[in-house]
């Protein structure tokens, strides 16, 4: 098959993908993969950056087995156990920082080297706003200090590479018929409702390009399609 010609404004060129569970992210990942090395012609990697790695995960894992929980979702430890992972929130928040550091030198910054375009599934915006509802779900009304330091690094982090980030979101009644389809557990309306509010907040403050779909409105060709259009030069 012949490739089509494409220009990227610069490369490597990363796309963040953000927005709630159930909107497309994945899925756009996965579309624009296959089409931008198949038909364009492009080298491209793919990357999955959220909270809770590395040290960050080794920390929730051993509270959990204090309190006896089998479950690895840090949501358990911002219900029956927040009081003692409010202690350690700190601490925890500087590992995280650590981790994602980690995380971003080893999938970004090496693969950069190698690739044209670089494919985020949550990445900096969804990290921030994970920490504010943390804050909420602890009943922490002032974070510690190590909190508006970490979020000025990570948002130094996100500048330093052109970018573009794509929000996707669709319909509360839509995304929980996505998560029937998928088989995957319905998200607390609370994470949601403080994600949507907070991650629209940090993308719309952001400098830079944004991509804002609504993926109830378009097929999901559709979707790749106005991405692929926006990053053409």
């Amino acid at each position: 098959m012949r490739r089509s010609p494409i220009s990227l404004r610069s490369k490597p060129f990363i796309i963040v993908f953000d927005g709630l569970v159930g909107a497309g992210k994945s899925t756009q990942i996965k579309v624009l993969s296959v089409l931008l090395e198949k038909k364009y012609g492009l080298k491209v990697g793919k990357s999955w950056i959220k909270t809770n790695h590395l040290l960050a995960y080794i920390v929730t894992k051993i509270l959990l087995k204090i309190l006896r929980e089998n479950e690895l979702e840090i949501r358990y430890l911002l219900s029956r156990g927040r009081r003692i992972f409010a202690r350690i929130y700190p601490l925890w928040l500087l590992l995280d920082a650590i981790s994602i550091t980690i995380k971003v030198i080893i999938d970004i910054f090496i693969k950069s080297l190698f690739k044209d375009v670089i494919l985020i599934e949550e990445y900096i915006p969804s990290i921030i706003s994970d920490y504010y509802y943390f804050n909420k779900k602890l009943g922490i009304k002032h974070p510690p200090r190590i909190f508006s330091v970490i979020i000025s690094y990570l948002l130094g982090l996100l500048a330093k590479r052109d970018s573009l980030i794509v929000y996707l979101y669709s319909p509360t009644s839509e995304l929980r018929s996505r998560w029937l389809k998928r088989g995957t557990l319905p998200e607390i309306v609370e994470y949601l409702q403080v994600q949507s509010k907070i991650l629209r907040k940090i993308i719309e403050a952001l400098p830079g390009d944004k991509l804002v779909i609504n993926t109830s409105r378009y097929s999901i060709s559709e979707t790749s399609k106005i991405i692929i259009n926006t990053i053409i030069k």
